[in-house]
């Protein structure tokens, strides 16, 4: 009777080692499920910086554009254009913002970068654990062999 307490003791330590083990083993999966969401959102975001040089490179030639319409106005009607300048400016604040954008993209993936070398640690310590809690898991299933032994004499 008591060999047999011990028995249920020594596999409820198993069952808890083994159930350690699966969530290490989920934590593992949980932080490359963020790596590859990670690695999608950077490729999402270069390709919005790639589109955004783009804009911003049409808003560079609007600008031109603008300034030639500009001095062509202050030339033909004097210092009276200033819906050709407010024209400018708009164009102008539009470009400062596409610009503002990318950096703001940028920051997100150097984050999502930072986040991608955590979760990668995080990964190499779960396997590290991993094989440790497996060693233990054998350990346990040799001291149930030895009790079961234990109580297979005594009958």
């Amino acid at each position: 009777e008591v060999v047999k307490r011990e028995l249920g003791r020594e596999e409820d330590k198993l069952k808890k080692l083994e159930g350690e083990l699966k969530g290490l083993i989920n934590d593992e999966d949980k932080s490359k499920k963020k790596i590859n969401a990670n690695d999608r959102e950077i490729e999402r975001n270069r390709s919005q910086i790639t589109i955004n040089k783009s804009d911003e490179t049409r808003k560079v030639e609007q600008i031109n554009t603008q300034k030639t319409v500009v001095d062509n106005t202050r030339q033909a009607y004097g210092d009276t254009n200033k819906e050709a300048k407010k024209a400018l400016a708009d164009l102008e604040k539009e470009r400062k913002k596409i610009e503002g954008s990318s950096e703001k993209l940028n920051k997100e993936i150097d984050n999502l970068q930072q986040q991608i070398r955590d979760e990668e640690r995080n990964i190499t310590q779960s396997q590290q654990s991993q094989r440790e809690k497996t060693a233990e898991i054998e350990k346990q299933k040799t001291v149930i062999s030895q009790v079961e032994a234990k109580l297979k004499g005594i009958n």
